[in-house]
């Protein structure tokens, strides 16, 4: 395995509001290495995108980071503003969830990608957009050198998303956030805009950080996962143990809930009852313990203490934050 380029150590995010604190993350951990792609699963309010805001610097003033976030082994968290803007968009960069929200619909999309190179490159407009053609093209933009002169209306969701990925990509960054990339997309456009991404980790060794709620494309393009609860980790190891060896009541719930073709249908998918917590509303105990079905095994243990993440035992480093000590499959 190669060294982390990504390494983020007990990170907690709080955010100051009218009512006081509010806990959004609690302490989590990940690395990734180049070439590497790490999914952070979970349902939403779990923390996801709050955590690769802090990674990236872009919370509101609001919020508190405490933690290390180390990019090639330099702390990121508490750069001064300058210093954090050359490194955001050239070493570490961002696809954001909603394609048109992150496209200025004033500039055409060429005018945009090249943009973002001269932001990190002493280079002539004309250089500039050049590139900007080049990594249209790269990501599957038909005709780019003629549509590098459209506007983001004129493009398709699918398309308009491939402008954020070559945007994101025009500089050739070591670590790429993908957050929610295929969200509200057909299926077969997910699945294109997926192999993209692959294709361009290929070429590039990019590390890869993807966050989504579709196991489904979990399950084909990751390598690791981190399963997130209520702003913590609840379950971490590779993609194999998550879908063979899973080891968390909670992750448990979600591949339940996931549609398969390899068993016979069911009438209703499993469902996990109740909702999320508010974040800081369980301060003691689990916080999926409301809504766990084998507390019962467990006992007063899972109300009162927190579990934390634990080596599961013979399974390299497979760890989850569960009392039962046993997967649930065999409880």
């Amino acid at each position: 395995m190669a060294e982390p380029v990504l390494e983020v150590h007990d990170l907690k995010v709080t955010f100051r509001t009218e009512n006081g604190s509010v806990p959004a993350v609690d302490g989590i951990d990940f690395a990734v290495a180049p070439g590497q792609t790490l999914a952070i699963v979970g349902e939403s309010g779990s923390g996801k995108s709050v955590s690769s805001s802090a990674v990236m610097g872009l919370l509101p003033s609001n919020a508190d980071v405490t933690g290390e976030v180390l990019l090639d082994g330099r702390e990121l968290n508490g750069l001064p503003a300058d210093e954090l803007r050359k490194i955001r968009g050239n070493d570490i960069a961002m696809v954001f969830q909603d394609a048109l929200s992150a496209l200025n619909p004033y500039y055409s999309v060429g005018w945009q990608v090249a943009e973002a190179y001269r932001l990190h490159h002493d280079v002539s407009k004309k250089v500039a957009r050049r590139r900007a053609v080049e990594m249209l093209d790269k990501v599957g933009i038909p005709d780019a050198t003629r549509r590098a002169d459209s506007y983001p209306h004129e493009f398709s969701g699918g398309m308009r998303q491939r402008v954020v990925i070559a945007m994101a990509l025009v500089n050739d960054p070591r670590v790429l956030i993908a957050d929610e990339p295929t969200t509200a997309l057909d299926v077969t456009v997910q699945a294109q805009i997926m192999r993209q991404l692959d294709d361009v980790q290929d070429e590039f060794g990019t590390a890869l950080i993807l966050i989504s709620h579709d196991l489904g494309v979990v399950a084909e393009v990751a390598d690791d996962v981190l399963v997130m609860y209520a702003g913590r980790a609840a379950e971490r190891g590779t993609v194999r143990d998550l879908f063979f060896r899973a080891a968390h009541p909670y992750s448990l719930g979600l591949l339940g809930a996931m549609p398969r073709v390899d068993v016979p249908p069911k009438p209703r998918l499993t469902t996990i009852p109740g909702t999320p917590p508010a974040p800081g509303s369980i301060t003691t105990g689990c916080p999926f313990q409301p809504r766990c079905a084998y507390t019962h095994l467990v006992g007063e243990r899972c109300v009162t203490e927190r579990p934390e993440l634990t080596p599961r035992p013979g399974e390299g480093d497979h760890e989850a934050a569960c009392h039962l000590g046993r997967r649930p499959a065999d409880a």
